[in-house]
């Protein structure tokens, strides 16, 4: 309607008047102009509806115009065709926008929100909150001294790469890995953030150390030695037990093969260690660092590292006492035979029966608090004490030992306590629950919470009471049949 007011307000009287146009001139030509006006320019076919009959020279200028319609036709049809490819990408922008998991935002640099994607409302927010929400609602009260520090830093460097902690609509908090960058335009300046929630990973690593500490606490309180081996056999670590033992430093042995056994046993462990993942009472003769011999029981088992590869726990135990003190008292009771016949069946399965005490021997685990109570334990103390789990569990050392051996024991709680370092082979005396006493070969440290403060103590026990056993009754069969056993 406005292009036909203007086309025909053109040919005004004043205008016809100012170039002095004829009035047929000017009847003709205002005509034509309405004619123009009145055609609907988007009919199709309307180029040969408005040529039919019209004379020259107005032809040629219909013609110039239908022309001009052709490319105008054409570019609104590009345009149209971009217009929907770009909605078609602006749909797709947007279903991936929504539909991904981590938290996707977009803000200005006054750290007010400009779109938020739906993984905000697993936090409380919608879209409905935006007008409203900026970097200080999300971020804890304590921590909005890093928001400054964070918007100088992306003005500046174009992007930011942090671990930061946010808060939900209703308060919690957690933690997330954020990744921004910052888009610069003629207009403004728009930040494009993606933010995960990292709070489950970080309390799993956490959990991890803890475990870690955990295990190395224990494998360095052992009083066996103990090493690991990678996929290749060769050593990546070894407690302190493995130096007193065997005489060699750390540096001597990490990185290399366990050089102190024969080749042959080393190759011929290390095949079934890597066939059948665990071994018991694998027994070789190694090499000490002086040039001794030493007779060991090897225990192994395997473990997937989180780089999805193999490593195996190696403990070794020093079976030299007991081979030896073995063919001892083998050596003793054929003397006894030729002294003693009537002896011989008694002495027969007292070795038999001290035998199987030693063949049996396990090691206990277990954790007090700083109260001295037992908060946790394994299967190998229940046998060592006689109770069961639910009755040992709360009690204290004080309930299993006289008050001679409570002192001894407040006294090494207290040392490893005050000093921070560990006791070991330090031996107690306790009464199991039937009432018998027992001789126990212990090494305790310290267990600290995460900020290090003391919360209790674990250690690990070795039942020794037939060793005891067997060197009173060894030296009294000694001294009663006037024998002397060296």
């Amino acid at each position: 309607t406005e292009n036909k007011k203007n086309l025909i307000n053109t040919f005004s009287p004043r205008f016809h008047k100012k170039l002095e146009i004829s009035q047929d001139i000017y009847d003709q030509a205002k005509k034509i102009v309405e004619m123009l006006a009145s055609i609907d320019w988007t009919k199709p076919g309307i180029e040969d509806f408005v040529l039919d009959g019209v004379m020259e020279p107005f032809r040629i200028i219909l013609q110039a115009i239908f022309l001009i319609k052709l490319n105008f036709d054409s570019l609104l049809k590009e345009q149209k065709e971009i217009c929907l490819k770009l909605e078609e990408s602006e749909n797709r922008y947007k279903q991936l926008f929504n539909n991904v998991v981590d938290f996707l935002f977009v803000h200005n640099l006054e750290g007010e929100f400009i779109d938020i994607n739906s993984a905000w409302e697993n936090v409380g927010y919608t879209k409905e909150d935006i007008p409203n929400l900026t970097l200080w609602d999300i971020i804890p009260e304590r921590f909005h001294s890093e928001i400054d520090d964070y918007l100088k830093k992306i003005k500046k460097k174009g992007s930011a790469h942090e671990i930061t902690r946010f808060k939900s609509k209703d308060g919690k908090q957690i933690f997330v890995e954020y990744k921004n960058i910052l888009v610069k335009s003629k207009h403004n300046d728009i930040v494009y953030g993606c933010a995960r929630d990292i709070t489950y990973r970080l309390r799993l690593e956490k959990q991890l150390k803890f475990n870690e500490q955990r295990y190395r606490s224990i494998m360095e309180a052992s009083p066996d030695p103990i090493l690991l081996l990678n996929s290749d056999g060769l050593v990546v670590y070894v407690n302190d037990a493995f130096c007193n033992v065997m005489g060699y430093s750390e540096e001597e042995v990490v990185g290399k093969q366990m050089f102190f056994l024969k080749q042959k046993d080393n190759i011929a462990f290390l095949h079934q260690a890597k066939t059948q993942g665990n071994i018991t009472g694998y027994e070789v003769i190694g090499t000490k660092k002086d040039g001794r011999d030493v007779y060991l029981s090897i225990s192994s088992s395997k473990m997937i590292t989180e780089d999805a590869l193999e490593e195996y726990v190696i403990i070794l135990r020093d079976e030299t006492q007991r081979i030896l003190a073995e063919r001892e008292v083998k050596k003793y009771n054929e003397h006894l035979e030729e002294l003693v016949e009537k002896r011989t069946e008694e002495l027969i399965r007292s070795e038999e029966r001290y035998r199987t005490i030693i063949e049996t021997i396990e090691d206990g685990y277990f954790e007090v608090n700083l109260k001295g109570r037992v908060i946790s334990c394994n299967n190998a103390l229940l046998k060592i004490v006689g109770y069961s789990r639910e009755e040992l569990l709360g009690l204290s050392y004080r309930d299993v030992t006289d008050e001679d051996n409570v002192q001894k024991i407040f006294e090494t709680f207290n040392k490893v306590y005050n000093t921070g370092k560990p006791v070991k082979s330090i031996e107690w005396e306790i009464t199991t629950k039937d009432g018998k006493k027992k001789y126990l070969e212990n090494s305790v440290t310290l267990m600290r919470d995460d900020n290090g403060e003391p919360i209790g103590f674990r250690g690990i026990l070795r039942d020794i009471t037939e060793r005891k056993e067997m060197e009173k009754n060894f030296f009294r069969g000694c001294h009663k049949n006037c024998v002397n056993p060296f």
